[in-house]
């Protein structure tokens, strides 16, 4: 059985790498390694002064290595295997780390065999995935049983975000029997509501990263909306303040940088700046208006 396992992402399907309809069970994952995120520097000299000034470090990317073995059954199949892996690996996917859990093995007697070696099956060691592609060049043996390398960078963001989003959370709110949360992921439990019906609240951000609309997937939704102008969204926590400047009656979607009234973009009607969350715990303010509800649903990400 596999101590380590790795579960790839396309869309829909999902393809855990030791089991899965492209190659079968011929693959075994030996190591899985995240390593930290790099960083950009900004530096820069000035004549007549010693030393460097630091101009800003910015997150780029990290990689995620693995170490597979490949068993074929025999001569044709060493073929069909290469190939079929060549498939599994390509393009941009997501990957999730997985991992047995069970630490103890049953005694067996000398000359017995009960089969208590089966630890059972890995499991996801958290909520997280990463979007990755391949980098790495690699070969496989053209024998019965190889081992090979594979390298990977994440691909746009270089953290980690969750499978699940602030909206799911607060629908079904946090169960560590379920798979898709983590006993690591940050969250809260006095915090699992994302739908708010009075003009102050608190959101709760379980990330380690502060979410950006500029890049991150901010989708706040304001229900039932009537407002003779100006209205006001306020993040108290950042500072950032979002201004509606014509009246509105409706639903006003802020998504992202994409800002629309009953469906139509109305970005012109606004002060032309947008939110953002903190990672914690963030305060709210609305003012100049009345709603029904007012929801924020996002992932979260961790360095």
């Amino acid at each position: 059985m596999n101590y380590i396992d790795a579960e790839i992402v396309k869309g829909t399907k999902k393809y855990k790498i030791s089991n899965n309809e492209l190659t079968g069970t011929s693959l075994e994952v030996l190591s899985f390694v995240i390593g930290k995120v790099k960083k950009r520097n900004y530096f820069s000299s000035i004549d007549g002064r010693i030393g460097r000034v630091n101009y800003g470090i910015e997150d780029e990317y990290r990689t995620i290595k693995l170490r597979l073995r490949a068993s074929a059954y025999d001569e044709h199949d060493i073929a069909h295997l290469r190939d079929e892996i060549f498939n599994l690996f390509d393009g941009e996917f997501y990957i999730r780390e997985m991992r047995n859990n069970v630490t103890t093995v049953k005694y067996e007697t000398i000359g017995s065999n009960t089969n208590d070696m089966n630890l059972g099956n890995s499991e996801y060691v958290n909520g997280k995935r990463y979007l990755v592609a391949l980098v790495s060049d690699f070969d496989i043996a053209d024998m019965q049983y190889s081992e090979f390398d594979l390298e990977f960078e994440t691909v746009m963001l270089p953290y980690a975000e969750t499978v699940y989003t602030s909206m799911h959370l607060h629908r079904t709110k946090y169960n560590e029997e379920e798979a898709i949360y983590g006993l690591v992921d940050g969250l809260n439990t006095d915090y699992q509501d994302y739908v708010f019906t009075t003009n102050t609240f608190k959101v709760w951000n379980a990330g380690n990263v502060d979410l950006r609309p500029e890049n991150m997937d901010i989708l706040i939704t304001i229900n039932g909306l009537s407002s003779n102008g100006n209205f006001t969204l306020k993040n108290k926590t950042t500072g950032d303040v979002f201004i509606y400047k014509n009246s509105a009656y409706g639903t006003l979607k802020i998504n992202g940088l994409t800002i629309s009234l009953n469906n139509i973009n109305v970005l012109r009607n606004t002060n032309y700046e947008f939110i953002g969350i903190a990672k914690g715990l963030n305060e709210f303010e609305v003012l100049n208006g009345t709603f029904s509800s007012i929801s924020f649903d996002f992932r979260f990400y961790y360095k």
